[in-house]
């Protein structure tokens, strides 16, 4: 079998600014998808590029990482990218200190990474691509570009006195300039009310949190969006609502805010069912589908057996990432079992030994918003 050799860079820190490499050399079987020309590169021997509309050409093999290295000199905004059928993930660095700036997954069309990132000095960046498997290989092609740093016409608009006024519907455009930049909103709410949803696009790690105009904090959220953006959600009544973004990370770049009113969810037939006593009888083996109304309901269910035996309680939600957490007691609301993620996904599911008798199964959501379906199943069944 021939092998190609393969280098592995190993990173030492002495010191805070100082940084050593050394390089190993390992043995890896010949790939399907060969070595590009560039290759070999590592974090201290990248391919040097200059940060304009040019697409480069790159090869992904099995355990492949590529490196790139260019300077930007001015105050510009950098955006760096790739395009292909690759699902690419891709780091960018300060070249310098070797602090990681900014990381993205499919920030990007069809899988693909897009990092925007605010340059504002003198900078040599560093940035690492490789696929999101280390199992997949394949052609990809990289651009490093330079636009005109833009100014964010939302500024200033740091504290709740400054919010920039938002029309529901309409997305709006703001730029995290600095690491400890923080964004305020306000927007209306019609009459008749709703629920009033707000989210993030972009490839920021975005934090949102939702506000009363009387200064209740109704709703907050990290990664319920797409590509770790946020999305926080709550029932309102017409009125102002405010609402603030911050990027988790410190990163720097641009992000777009939506704001929508919908139709609230609707309660399940089961309702009212948030408390033991109110606790709503199932059957062995018959599924009930029910609904989470908002991240605060909880479902009481009852059911009662004559055989003494193993039994399973499943929980399955429709959305794969909605997380249902269930627990299980006796008639006399003493605690037996509690569960997560014994399920599929983040479902929850409780395997237990019980006597016969009457038991009280409590179901609660561990999202702090429920997604657009909040609908799931339960089962309790005989194993055995």
């Amino acid at each position: 079998m021939m092998l190609f050799r393969l280098y592995v860079p190993i990173l030492l820190f002495f010191g805070l600014n100082t940084l050593v490499f050394a390089q190993l050399a390992t043995n890896s079987p010949a790939q399907s998808v060969k070595p590009d020309a560039n290759e070999p590169d590592s974090m201290v021997s990248p391919q040097l590029i200059t940060p304009d509309n040019s697409w480069i050409s790159r090869t992904i093999h099995e355990n492949d990482t590529d490196w790139f290295s260019f300077t930007v000199d001015s105050d510009r905004e950098l955006i760096i990218e790739t395009k292909g059928d690759m699902d690419t993930y891709m780091v960018l660095y300060d070249a310098q200190s070797g602090n990681e700036l900014a990381s993205d997954d499919d920030g990007g069309d069809e899988g693909n990474s897009k990092i925007d990132y605010i340059n504002q000095k003198k900078t040599s960046y560093l940035v690492k691509v490789t696929s999101f498997s280390n199992e997949t290989t394949g052609s990809y092609q990289f651009q490093a570009r330079t636009e005109t740093l833009a100014r964010d016409i939302s500024e200033p608009n740091d504290t709740r006195s400054q919010a920039t006024t938002i029309t529901l519907g309409i997305p709006a455009n703001g730029i995290f300039q600095s690491a400890a930049d923080i964004d305020w909103y306000r927007v209306t709410v019609p009459a008749g009310g709703g629920q009033l949803v707000v989210y993030t696009e972009g490839s920021r790690d975005t934090y949102i949190e939702l506000w009363s105009g009387a200064d209740e904090k109704l709703a907050e959220d990290d990664d319920s969006g797409a590509n770790f953006n946020a999305q926080a959600k709550a029932v309102v009544p017409a009125g102002i609502f405010y609402i603030k973004v911050t990027e988790l990370e410190g990163y720097l770049g641009r992000y777009t805010l939506n704001a929508r009113v919908q139709e609230p969810p609707k309660p399940d037939s089961y309702e009212n069912d948030n408390t033991p006593g109110t606790a709503k009888p199932i059957a062995l083996g018959a599924p009930q589908e029910h609904t989470f109304s908002d991240a605060s309901d909880i479902d009481w269910v009852r059911f009662t057996i004559t055989q003494a035996g193993s039994y399973e309680i499943r929980c399955n939600a429709s959305d794969s990432l909605l997380d249902s957490y269930l627990e299980l007691y006796d008639a006399n609301e003493n605690s037996i079992a509690e569960n997560d993620d014994d399920g599929d996904s983040l479902n929850a599911r409780i395997r237990q030994r019980l006597e016969p008798g009457t038991y009280l199964i409590k179901v609660r959501t561990l999202s702090s918003d429920p997604l657009a379906d909040n609908r799931y199943t339960l089962r309790v069944s005989l194993v055995r």
